[in-house]
């Protein structure tokens, strides 16, 4: 049973970066609403057929590995940037496009919203690590209030400092991300000539 909380925790968090509803879900790979919610919950057995459906509307792939590979994939994923994280960080950079542009209509004087937004634009393109989604994450987190009280500002007075100061965090950490040294190439060994080679 832990297998399948943990194989239905992925759907539903897969589901979530995507802003897919399970209705939406559902709609896409021909499965009512409810019985994706029972699958999100680990509440049935799924068909084989049904996962993989659901995956792949997901851009999830389902693939059986031998057991002792499982720890080179994982140790895979987790250095390429897993689609969870990217698709995280995908969704949360929307919403900031959004705000962008709810800020723009409201405060279209405020020259600090286009530098916001081509930040916010060079983020997208990146493969996300935890760490990166994890900082990220910790930039955007003062935006979530933002959202939420952005109607009820009379003035710009407080924004531009906020959209200055968070420009300015995204782009470094654009730049860390991009300048980060490449992965070692591996070592060869020297190459040994074979006694038939000597002649």
């Amino acid at each position: 049973m832990n297998d399948h909380l943990t194989l239905a925790e992925t759907f539903k968090r897969a589901r979530r970066a995507r802003g897919l509803t399970q209705a939406e879900l559902g709609a896409r790979v021909g499965i009512p609403q409810s019985h994706i919610s029972k699958i999100e919950k680990g509440g049935v057995d799924i068909k084989l057929s049904s996962l993989t459906e659901i995956a792949r509307a997901l851009d999830l792939e389902v693939t059986l590995v031998p057991r002792r590979a499982l720890p080179a994939i994982e140790s895979s994923v987790r250095a390429l940037g897993s689609a969870d994280e990217t698709s995280r960080a995908i969704a949360a950079l929307d919403e900031q496009l959004e705000l962008a542009n709810r800020i723009e209509q409201k405060f279209p004087e405020l020259a600090e919203t286009e530098k916001f937004e081509t930040a916010v634009r060079n983020l997208k393109y990146l493969s996300y690590t935890p760490p990166l989604w994890k900082a990220l994450n910790e930039i955007l987190r003062p935006s979530r209030e933002l959202r939420k009280t952005l109607d009820a500002l009379g003035h710009p007075g407080t924004l531009a400092p906020y959209l200055s100061s968070t420009t300015a965090a995204l782009r470094s950490l654009r730049n860390e991300a991009a300048h980060q040294p490449a992965l070692p190439a591996p070592q060869r060994p020297a190459h040994r000539l074979d006694d038939e080679d000597d002649a």
